[in-house]
Order: C-alpha cells, then structure tokens, then sequence
C-alpha cells in the first residue's frame, strides 16, 4: 500500500470580483452601497455612457452579488476611491428620512417624501461631482413624488393639494427656466428640471411652505457662497445648486405642520 492520504482542507477564493458570502450579503442589504453605485455609475459628463465598472478593474457597479462601491468609498473588487467619501452618503440618507419619520409627515404622504429624499441625495451628490443632474434622475424624482402624492391624494381626498403641488412645481419650473435663459450661468438647465418635484413637494403644503422653502435653498447657497469666497474662491467659480434645493425641500418638510384632516 501507498503512503496514507491526507485530505486537504477545502479552500475558498475569492476572486476579484468579491463574490464572498459574507460580505456579498451586508452589500446586499447596504443601501448606502447602492446609493453610491448609482451616484458613481451617474457622474459623468453629459453626453458621455453612464459608468457600468471599476476604471481601474472593470467590477462591475451593480452585480447580483451586491454593489460594486462599498460605504467606506472604495471598489469591492480592488480597492480604488470610487464615489463620495465614507458615510457622508449614509448619514445624509439616515438623516434625513428619520427627520421625515419623526416629523409631522402623515403616513400616506410619507412615501412621497421619502422617494423625495432618497433621490434627492443622489442628485446632490451628482451634482457636488460633476456639476449637472442627469434627466433621467430628474424626470424619475418628479415622476416618483407626483406618483406618491397622487396616491396620499387619493387615499386622503386631497385632490385640491395635489393639483396646487403640480402648478406649484410646474411654476417652479417656469421661474428657474426665465433666471437660467435670463443670466447664464446663475442656474443651469437641469436645476430647472429638477425644480419640478421640489415645488411639487413643497407645494403640496401650501403656497406658504413652497415660498419657504426655495428662500432657504437661495439663502443656503447665498451663505455657502460667502464662505468660499471668504476662503479666496472667485465669483466665476460654479456652484451646484442641486444639493441646496434638495436640502431647503427636506427642512421645510420636516417642521412644516401636517395639514388638518
């Protein structure tokens, strides 16, 4: 007889494209890894294909294994910067739908205003990157709130609110369309598209809430502004003004009172 056989322990690779079980599936469940897929897979420059992998590796950003970016910013697969930086994603998502959870937002509005939020981030975080917001986020944001809206309309027999929400986002709109053909430069076109489900949302409560909450975007960028040119920016510097509109919406949503049933 041979020399006895020892029975070699079974050895698992893993591969580049980080197919592991373990941490496939907290991936999985990472909606802040979807988030930042999809803001890196969207920051590009117009006219240019949305990003489907790595640069550096070619992994794939949305895989059945889950998200190509992990929270901490970086590739699954090897390692390389990829997206906003670590947490700022997952904090501004967590922030902002548990002040809507917490807030004076009825349950059936509520989807509305969480569809809001969760896009919203990720078109301020396109914004931040490449400075434009992609039509295809833009016409899903309004899209989704006017779907939602209509829907808490239906269920609460509030179909005065949502027509007041359509003609408020659609003069939101009209108004960002005149300053943006007016000064070029002062706002682009697709913070006009995006103008849309902001004055829907905040139209929705009330033409008072509406005015509120674009002064707030304007002064939060005024202010924004004038710390970077505290700070020696220059006037010509371009400013994204998506994040601003997606912020002045959220905090005048989550202290605006509910409307009387």
């Amino acid at each position: 007889m041979g020399p006895p056989v020892t029975e070699q322990p079974t050895v698992v690779d893993v591969d580049r494209q980080g197919t592991s079980s373990a941490p496939a599936r907290w991936r999985i469940v990472s909606v802040g890894g979807w988030l930042r897929a999809a803001v890196t897979a969207c920051s590009v420059p117009a006219g240019t294909p949305r990003m489907s992998g790595c640069p550096k590796c070619g992994r794939r950003l949305f895989a059945a294994t889950g998200p190509g970016v992990t929270v901490r910013g970086a590739c699954a697969g090897c390692g390389a910067r990829l997206g906003p930086r670590a947490w700022v994603l997952e904090f501004a998502l967590a922030a902002a739908l548990a002040a809507l959870v917490l807030g004076p937002r009825p349950g059936a509005e509520l989807p509305a205003y969480g569809w809001f939020a969760v896009l919203g981030i990720l078109l301020a975080a396109v914004d931040i990157r490449v400075r434009r917001l992609p039509n295809m986020l833009t016409a899903a944001w309004a899209g989704g709130v006017f779907a939602g809206l209509g829907l808490a309309a239906l269920v609460e027999h509030r179909g005065g609110d949502w027509v007041r929400a359509a003609l408020a986002g659609v003069g939101v709109a009209v108004l960002f369309a005149v300053i943006a053909a007016l000064r070029p430069g002062a706002l682009g076109w697709g913070d006009v598209k995006a103008a849309v489900a902001v004055g829907a949302v905040l139209g929705w409560l009330g033409w008072a809430a509406l005015y509120a909450g674009v002064f707030v975007a304007f002064a939060l960028a005024a202010g924004y502004a004038i710390v970077l040119l505290a700070r020696g920016g220059r006037r010509q510097d371009s400013l994204p003004f998506g994040p601003f509109l997606v912020a002045g919406a959220v905090l005048v949503a989550t202290v605006w009172p509910a409307a009387a049933s």
